[in-house]
């Protein structure tokens, strides 16, 4: 393992080194950096990074011209590809075998997290474009959304066992409140 000292995070040590795992690493603790507090409000807010991120995609679909919009959601699904692809860097990235498989159904539930924010952002481009497509797009997003919701830890491997949180209360909101952030124009009746 990586030597921890001056200049070196305990990240990089988890990653060898690797840059490529490292970033995947910071993605996937983003989505795990809530920390609750005895108060009504955590002490540390869930995936900072990426609630400025998708809060930034809310913003521009509400108030943004066609360019900016086009450019936010293929932003949006350029994150949504890290996200994805993040479980299988760290699987192979990491040099810490145990740190794998005791992440294994945070990683699962990631990656399908990944797959529905993917599918979300294909949803919100096919509504820019007023294609009634998006609508399937949202629809699969969401069943992925509850397949990852329906993951559950590895049972006796933490304190409190039970369903994987990713990002939650950022993550999940985002794919649930998407369908209705880009108004799509229905589809007029051939028959009429």
């Amino acid at each position: 393992m990586m030597p921890i000292g001056p200049g070196v995070s305990p990240r990089a040590s988890l990653a060898g080194g690797d840059e490529r795992a490292t970033a995947a690493l910071l993605a996937f603790f983003d989505t795990q950096h809530m920390a609750p507090t005895f108060g009504s409000q955590p002490w540390q807010e869930q995936a900072p990074q990426l609630k400025v991120a998708l809060d930034s995609v809310r913003n521009v679909l509400a108030d943004g011209d066609a360019a900016v919009r086009h450019r936010a959601i293929a932003d949006l699904t350029q994150q949504a590809d890290a996200i994805t692809n993040a479980p299988d860097i760290i699987r192979s990235g990491t040099i810490d075998p145990g740190f794998a498989a005791q992440s294994r159904p945070w990683l699962d539930a990631m990656q399908l997290w990944g797959r529905a924010l993917q599918l979300t952002a294909a949803g919100l481009d096919a509504a820019d474009r007023g294609s009634s497509a998006a609508s399937r797009y949202f629809a699969d997003a969401k069943r992925l959304a509850d397949e990852a919701a329906a993951i559950k830890t590895i049972a006796g491997a933490t304190r409190f066992d039970g369903p994987i949180k990713i990002a939650d209360g950022v993550l999940d909101r985002f794919v649930a409140d998407a369908p209705a952030m880009i108004a799509v124009a229905p589809v007029p009746d051939a028959r009429r």
